[in-house]
């Protein structure tokens, strides 16, 4: 555990360093080699896989750095790497090809696919969970909880088995079809439904009709039978074990550059590889096009697809799949009218490293395209700038019982005007001719978006729109990117941050006091009895905050699966300064009462009361959001 938290402070303080920047792109294949290779000395990576392909061969396919640190293994084409959630892709790719062969319907309701699967939408009704709402994310299920997260068997569970372990975030928080909030059991309920149409186990499936037609002959979802190709993971410089993922469709494959040329080769050759059909060229299209949330009804293109989403960088529009394990980062990311695209995994979760790799790539493969036109901007009619302007809150966060974060602190201010809407300034916005000269300041042109129609709007260089002017069934919101945002009052967003702040000051202010007042007790200038039941419970409340926050944080830098997805000291502990923050609140104010009478300073009783009645009204909001009584191994 020492060495762990030695390793995240060296990794923290080479992320605060300057990145290495190159003046200008890298022009032929022995520059983006050069640069790849310095970048994976400079950032002190292990390794790293690259493809970087056209639509009739291959530009650069090989492995940079060491597969193995401590064996001084080097990366080539053939070591497999974990590619993470780029497995998904598979998922969707399956499903649309059931739907050419006739055999599937992706707008089917999963109660008719798959009755046997457990889950909860509240308005399955009128509008049920269909299988497209699966691969789209837009179901309105948490993310898998922590020990879902957890589980690593490596026997392995079969997927029905894996589903079955703990459905409970299998709950539509919204109606299927408004918003879309990343799941990764969204996907594994897929894959079981094309197990049940094709009566063969998914991998398998894969296998048979993607892995060999396209010739990915060393990929693999389980761990490899050939494990000297596997380059091993390192999490915060230190090694970390193999994940048996039990969701294996929505992130397990381990996978070489030169299979992965052969996928973004497939994606440019929209279904095609080596020659043969294997899928339709529509069916890739509408991989590629979001269409079930309320932003892609009003016509925004960018977003989740099907197994596939958008990612923007200048003009040009990447369609792809990025994934993450315990000590890997993957991105697959691909140009179809341009011919080209690239595939990178890395055996670190050096994040900023990955970055300062994949944007070199970037530039290199853009190098000398035009790209896409910017469509022309328009203007938005009189009164939506008044009806839309204010504040707003996040309301699809990934996981429920962390959304509480955004609520208490989240709200952000739109100013919509005619021209342009900013994000986040209150003050008035400026304009596009100005952001254009201002190169300077690109994290304030990010923030502006400028109306290509009454509802869609696109950042500065743009050529597609990232923000919808919506309107759900309960308010008006906005989507920027995946994020979906409802407006609020002015007296709601100032209220909880009123509320919120008062509560970490009295929190902070009873710890610190604790020490002051905890003297005095030692030298006998407080007494016994009511005047340290005033204190002592409210001193309990603020602690058990502070404990929790910190064992939190430490559960998240430690080994996230081990100290808060299963039992452990730390996930024991948190669940038991939960139930004593309750405790010790209601306690307090009891107390508080009791004693107004006493003879006791008045200074300490007022302060007393008023933190105790603050922390018993914060239950009546932590409560609800999953707080008190918080069990991460069994979330």
């Amino acid at each position: 555990m020492i060495k762990q938290l030695i390793a995240i402070t060296v990794l923290t303080f080479s992320v605060l360093s300057v990145a290495k920047e190159y003046d200008s792109p890298a022009k032929t294949v022995d520059d983006i080699k050069q640069r790849i290779t310095e970048l994976v000395e400079y950032h002190g990576i292990p390794g790293l896989s690259v493809a970087i392909v056209e639509n009739d061969h291959n530009r650069l396919v090989a492995g940079f750095g060491m597969a193995d640190r401590e064996q001084k293994k080097p990366a080539s084409a053939e070591t497999l790497f974990r590619i993470g959630s780029i497995s998904k892709m598979f998922v969707s790719l399956a499903a649309l090809k059931l739907q050419e062969q006739g055999k599937l319907d992706l707008n089917t309701p999963l109660k008719e696919l798959a009755p046997d699967i457990e889950f909860d939408n509240p308005w399955s009704e009128t509008d049920p969970v269909r299988l497209v709402h699966l691969l789209e994310h837009s179901a309105g299920w948490d993310d898998i909880h922590l020990t879902e997260y957890a589980s690593n068997d490596p026997a392995p569970l079969t997927l029905k088995q894996a589903l079955d372990y703990h459905p409970d975030s299998r709950v539509s928080r919204w109606r299927p079809g408004v918003r879309m909030s990343y799941a990764n059991s969204g996907p594994a309920v897929a894959a079981y439904v094309i197990e049940k149409v094709t009566g063969m186990d998914f991998e398998s499936y894969i296998n048979q009709q993607f892995f060999q037609p396209l010739e990915m002959t060393t990929a693999t979802y389980r761990y490899p039978e050939q494990d000297h190709l596997l380059a091993k993971l390192y999490q915060s410089g230190e090694e970390a074990p193999y994940w048996h993922i039990s969701m294996r469709p929505s992130g397990s494959i381990n996978a070489s550059a030169r299979d992965m040329a052969n996928l973004v080769r497939f994606y440019l050759n929209r279904g095609v590889a080596n020659g043969d059909r294997i899928l339709s060229a529509e069916s890739i299209r509408r991989m590629e096009t979001p269409e079930t949330s309320l932003a892609a009804k009003a016509g925004m293109k960018t977003g989740f697809g099907t197994g596939n989403f958008t990612t923007t960088y200048k003009n040009f529009v990447f369609y792809g799949h990025n994934g993450g394990v315990n000590g890997g980062v993957s991105q697959l990311a691909y140009l179809p009218n341009q011919g080209v695209g690239y595939a990178i995994a890395m055996n670190s979760d050096n994040s900023q490293a990955f970055k300062a790799i994949y944007q070199e790539v970037q530039r290199y493969i853009t190098f000398g395209l035009s790209g896409p036109k910017l469509p022309e901007v328009t203007s938005l009619p009189e009164n939506t700038a008044e009806q839309y302007s204010g504040f707003y809150r996040l309301v699809n966060p990934r996981q429920a019982l962390f959304g509480f974060g955004s609520e208490l602190f989240g709200s952000r201010y739109l100013r919509v005007e005619k021209n342009i809407a900013a994000w986040g300034e209150i003050s008035k916005a400026t304009n596009k001719e100005n952001d254009e000269k201002s190169d300077s300041k690109s994290a304030e042109k990010d923030k502006h978006f400028y109306p290509i129609s009454d509802q869609l709007l696109r950042r500065h260089d743009a050529s597609v729109a990232s923000m919808a002017l919506l309107k759900d069934e309960s308010c008006l919101a906005v989507q920027i990117g995946t994020q979906y945002w409802q407006k609020i009052s002015s007296f709601n967003h100032y209220a909880t941050k009123i509320a919120a702040w008062t509560f970490i000051t009295i929190t902070g202010l009873q710890i610190l006091w604790f020490f002051v007042w905890g003297i005095r007790r030692l030298n006998k200038q407080i007494s016994k009895g009511p005047a340290m039941q005033i204190r002592i419970w409210p001193a309990l409340a603020a602690f058990s905050i502070l404990g929790t926050s910190i064992l939190l944080i430490v559960g998240e830098l430690v080994d996230v699966f081990v100290m808060l997805g299963q039992p452990s000291f730390i996930s024991v502990s948190i669940l038991i300064l939960t139930w004593l923050y309750p405790v010790a609140a209601i306690v307090g104010l009891i107390q508080s009462v009791r004693y107004r009478s006493e003879s006791i300073n008045s200074v300490a009783k007022v302060f007393c009361l008023i933190s105790s009645a603050v922390f018993v009204l914060s239950i009546l909001y932590l409560l609800p959001a999953g707080l008190i009584g918080l069990s991460t191994f069994s979330y």
